[in-house]
């Protein structure tokens, strides 16, 4: 495994992990997420769970796309497109609502994650694809 290869299945793993349990804190806890880690006020419920449930499948798409990265360069590249998405969706609530340090500094963290998932994606899609078991053709011939 070279260096790309290795960067991209850290990124998706940790990633992926870091998505899935931002997700079940969402889902599980929602009034701590908000009070600990999310504080955009006021308290949903509902759209915290929405917020979980797509999460979570983000982060599972990851950790499925580092099973086989150069079968799924894709997946990693709409994750890494969502990230964008909410990375700007920050931008825009933070200059409305919340300009502190601590804020451009997370927006900044939003940013770098987002590119590296992208960046990832690109490297997956140029790894050699090794055909699947069930696609080879059998040496023999089918019975």
């Amino acid at each position: 495994m070279n260096w790309k290869q290795m960067y991209v299945r850290t990124i998706a793993v940790v990633i992926g992990l870091f998505y899935v349990a931002s997700a079940l804190a969402l889902l599980l806890t929602p009034e701590w997420f908000l009070d600990n880690i999310g504080n955009y006020p006021p308290f949903n419920r509902h759209y915290l769970g929405d917020t979980g449930s797509f999460l979570l499948v983000l982060g599972l798409m990851l950790l499925w796309a580092a099973r086989d990265l150069a079968r799924h360069p894709v997946m990693i590249a709409l994750v890494g497109v969502g990230s964008l998405v909410h990375a700007m969706n920050h931008i825009v609530e933070d200059f409305i609502t919340n300009r502190s340090t601590s804020s451009i500094v997370n927006n900044l963290l939003l940013f770098i994650l987002s590119f590296a998932l992208l960046l990832a994606a690109r490297w997956a899609n140029e790894l050699p694809q090794v055909p699947s078991p069930s696609a080879v053709e059998p040496r023999y011939g089918r019975f």
